[in-house]
């Protein structure tokens, strides 16, 4: 079935189950910043949102408020929007945004590319594959805290599976020692 975001948007927008189009984007000091580097971290979330639209501004202060209350390691914040850049960074500072690198997408081809129709809108990536996890629509508090909750369980996946790891590769030590003596 297809859907209408597929239909005006086309079958590569980013849903929930569905690889993003990774993305390349000037943050507010002109640097490229790519969205398939920072997933390396582990997570992503992206927030596409209008410094002119009082739930955008709720929503990203809610995505900088979890830079501080789930620890950064393993995922990275991106806000996008379009504007000037001097502005926006004069936004950022005003508001207290430095978790999130805001990104400039002048033309909207991304935010099109990603089918936003809706802003805010965030998405919450998987850094190994590419997928979209969990998407919403909206500063609602209990959509932001189900995004944080699952944020928080993603990592805690994340480290689970790399201590996991760094066992199974202590024990692979430890036996070959054992089976040299």
């Amino acid at each position: 079935m297809t859907t209408t975001t597929d239909r005006i948007y086309g079958p590569q927008t980013a849903g929930v189950g569905r690889t993003v189009q990774d993305i390349g984007l000037c943050d507010l000091t002109g640097e490229y910043v790519y969205t398939a580097k920072s997933r390396t971290k582990g997570l992503l979330v992206v927030v596409f949102f209008s410094p002119e639209s009082a739930p955008s501004v709720r929503a990203l202060q809610a995505v900088q408020a979890w830079t501080h209350g789930v620890p950064t390691q393993k995922w990275t914040a991106l806000g996008i929007t379009d504007g000037d850049r001097e502005q926006l960074a004069a936004f950022a500072r005003e508001r207290g945004i430095d978790g999130v690198s805001i990104l400039v997408d002048h033309d909207l081809y991304q935010t099109r590319t990603w089918g936003v129709s809706h802003l805010p809108s965030i998405y919450l990536i998987s850094g190994k594959t590419g997928r979209v996890l969990m998407k919403t629509i909206g500063d609602r508090e209990g959509d932001l805290n189900a995004v944080k909750q699952r944020l928080s369980d993603e990592i805690g996946k994340i480290v689970a599976a790399e201590e996991a790891a760094k066992k199974a590769e202590e024990e692979k030590k430890a036996a070959e020692a054992a089976a040299k003596k």
